[in-house]
């Protein structure tokens, strides 16, 4: 989730920023960055649900491994 953090805000931006010379206001505007933010979402939860975004990966501690306790 870390990873949509700027995209979608840069992408919420755009939209903003845009649509007033493409002629959006009021409701329109709010209903197209929102569907521009939860796409962004979308597109970043499966690449990392793949795996392809880095540090996604899950860690597993090799078999026979020490973990250290409360000393």
């Amino acid at each position: 989730a870390i990873w949509t953090v700027v995209p979608a805000q840069l992408v919420g931006w755009a939209a903003w920023r845009l649509g007033g010379p493409l002629g959006f206001a009021g409701i329109e505007l709010a209903r197209i960055r929102l569907v521009a933010f939860f796409a962004v979402t979308a597109i970043f939860i499966f690449l990392g649900a793949k795996g392809w975004l880095p540090r996604t990966a899950r860690y597993h501690f090799a078999e026979g491994a020490m973990v250290e306790s409360d000393v």
